[in-house]
């Protein structure tokens, strides 16, 4: 009995749908022990619970700032409506002072300040006031971020880069700046990537280090470190442990680490990116999986899984596009910022707040050398861990027989309760095709994992 492959991982290029019809939306890979009946289970993505309502239309930056002891990593910050904000456990939204609203806004920490970048203005809240140190190089700012005691501040729209006195956010020495001059390109945002300092411009990156010495030598560019790619948006970056990803100018996503970049190719991904409206990089973890997110206007949110090296896609709705901007790890558990201004919880709830949690897995396409075939029974193996569903979890099956362009009607089948195991569901007399794929959906808020593999049998 010949296996169809329920994908490993999403390779569908939206401008050549023929290529390939692989798909995993809301569903992603879990490797299996060796001699397993696959190579993957597909397990659900996290559902996003409700925490904490702005009341505002978008959210511009999320962040925690541990205190001056570190003895609370759970300060947790958010900008909206031209507001900084501080969010309790409870999810209640505590307004601040006004700050500048721009898209383009970082919140970063030193010695339990809070630093704020929006507008070009730099803001300083130390638990009691919001203030705005006076300048020292240049005024205009264009991102903030801290390194090894310094807070360090770019120039928006320039080429120079300033730092605050060692451990006080409020002074800005006139001689503490530098000029980022490798390339002729103007800064982005800078970034700390594992001790040092990443300066993303429009077409190159160059990188700083620490260096150890006082004053205006705390800072220097490392000799040959320069890549040649910048950064393709202002919020098209996030850190991971370990590491930064990043989509370059050349439209192709990267891991940064260390002082290299590793490409991250999918002809999907980058058709979606060169394409699309990607607007911002975002990363949160479940059990083990390092889930690094290209967040999109128009389309479902492409996610690399740093553990298996594999691409799914993250949706809402049917196929809509994910509505999470920003993520952190707050209070014990991941926290997105979305864009209709909301904080949610990421939690193995297997829905999306009050709406369902839509997974679909679509298989590679069989074809029979251009010769038509019937297909007279496909056999899929999963399991249902945990359901409160009172009833018994459903899955769907549609059928394409022009590879993948089309499906027709679902046909559904039951799959079993809670804590029920090796569950089979067979679909008989398929029909006839030249290039057979299929697609298996489940919108019910059950935590539901199925083989990657399926068993065919052509008639």
């Amino acid at each position: 009995m010949p296996a169809i492959e329920f994908v490993t991982q999403s390779n569908r290029d939206s401008d050549n749908r023929a290529a390939t019809t692989e798909r995993l939306v809301n569903f992603y890979p879990e490797p299996l022990p060796q001699g397993a009946r696959a190579q993957f289970s597909l397990r659900s993505v996290l559902g996003a619970m409700p925490f904490a309502n702005t009341d505002a239309v978008f959210i511009r930056a999320l962040e925690v700032v541990p205190d001056l002891d570190n003895t609370s990593a759970d300060r947790l910050f958010a900008i909206f409506g031209g507001m900084i904000a501080q969010i309790d456990a409870a999810g209640g939204v505590s307004i601040i002072y006004a700050v500048a609203d721009d898209v383009n806004t970082t919140i970063s920490g030193n010695s339990g300040d809070v630093t704020i970048c929006s507008g070009g203005q730099y803001r300083l809240w130390d638990g009691a006031t919001l203030t705005s140190p006076t300048a020292g190089a240049f005024s205009d700012f264009g991102s903030v971020e801290y390194v090894g005691g310094y807070t360090l501040l770019t120039e928006r729209n320039g080429r120079r880069l300033q730092w605050s006195a060692l451990r006080d956010p409020s002074s800005l020495p006139g001689l503490n700046f530098a000029t980022a001059e490798a390339r002729d390109d103007v800064i982005l945002r800078g970034v700390a990537i594992n001790g040092n300092y990443w300066i993303f411009k429009t077409t190159s990156i160059e990188i700083w280090q620490v260096t150890g010495l006082a004053s205006e030598n705390a800072f220097s560019a490392i000799p040959g470190l320069v890549l040649e790619r910048g950064l393709r948006g202002f919020n098209l970056v996030t850190k991971f442990r370990g590491g930064a990803f990043f989509i370059g100018s050349d439209n192709v996503p990267y891991l940064a680490g260390g002082s290299e970049i590793k490409a991250l190719p999918n002809l999907g991904v980058q058709t979606a990116i060169e394409n699309g409206d990607p607007t911002h990089c975002h990363y949160h973890e479940d059990e083990g999986h390092q889930f690094l997110c290209i967040r999109f206007r128009d389309r479902p949110a492409w996610v690399f899984d740093l553990a298996t090296g594999l691409w799914h896609e993250r949706a809402e709705g049917e196929d809509d596009a994910w509505s999470a901007t920003a993520s952190v790890r707050a209070f014990g558990s991941w926290r997105t910022a979305h864009t209709d201004g909301t904080v949610r919880t990421l939690q193995r709830s297997n829905s999306d707040g009050s709406d369902a949690l839509i997974r679909r897995a679509v298989s590679q396409t069989v074809y029979n050398g251009g010769e038509r075939f019937r297909v007279g029974k496909l056999e899929i193996v999963g399991r249902v861990g945990r359901s409160d569903l009172g009833r018994e979890a459903r899955l769907g099956l549609r059928i394409s027989r022009d590879g993948g362009n089309t499906f027709g009607p679902s046909i559904e089948r039951d799959m079993g309760d809670l804590g029920e195991y090796e569950q089979r569901m067979v679909f008989r007399t398929l029909g006839q095709a030249r290039a057979f794929a299929a697609e298996v959906r489940v919108s019910d808020a059950a935590d539901l994992n199925i083989y990657s593999s399926a068993n065919l049998v052509l008639a």
